[in-house]
C-alpha cells in the first residue's frame, strides 16, 4: 500500500511540471526570443525552487490555480537574496539592474508557467 495522497501523482506531476514551460515557450516563441530566454534563465530556478515547493504543496492540498501561482511568485522572491549574495560575493553591484529586469520578466513567466502547470496537472489527474 502506498501513502501517496490522492492529490499527488508522480507521473502526471512530472509530465505537467516539465511540459508547462516548454509548451509556453513553444506557443509564445513567435513573440520574440523573450520566451526562449525565460526558459533558459528561469528553467533552472523553476526546477530548483519550484519542484520541491510544488511537491510539498500538492502532498497536502489539491491543485488550485491561485495558491500555485502565489507559490511560484513567492519562490521567485526567494531567489532575491541569492541574487544579492552573488552580487556581493563577486562585487558586481551594477548587475542588480539586470536582475531587476530578470525578476520582472520572471514574475510574468512564473504566473504563466504555474497556471499552465496547474491546468495540465489537473487535466492529467482526471485522465489517470
Amino acid at each position: 500500500m502506498t501513502d501517496t495522497p490522492p492529490n499527488f501523482r508522480p507521473i502526471p506531476f512530472l509530465v505537467a511540471f516539465f511540459t508547462a514551460p516548454i509548451l509556453v515557450t513553444a506557443l509564445t516563441f513567435w513573440i520574440g526570443l523573450i520566451s526562449y530566454f525565460a526558459l533558459m534563465i528561469g528553467g533552472p530556478i523553476y526546477v530548483l525552487f519550484g519542484l520541491p515547493l510544488l511537491i510539498w504543496y500538492l502532498r497536502k492540498h489539491p491543485p488550485a490555480y491561485l495558491p500555485i501561482i502565489l507559490l511560484a511568485l513567492i519562490s521567485l522572491l526567494g531567489t532575491v537574496p541569492l541574487g544579492l549574495l552573488l552580487a556581493w560575493w563577486f562585487d558586481r553591484w551594477e548587475d542588480l539592474e539586470l536582475l531587476t529586469l530578470i525578476f520582472t520578466y520572471g514574475a510574468v513567466f512564473a504566473v504563466i508557467w504555474s497556471a499552465t502547470f496547474t491546468f495540465l496537472y489537473r487535466w492529467l489527474l482526471r485522465r489517470a
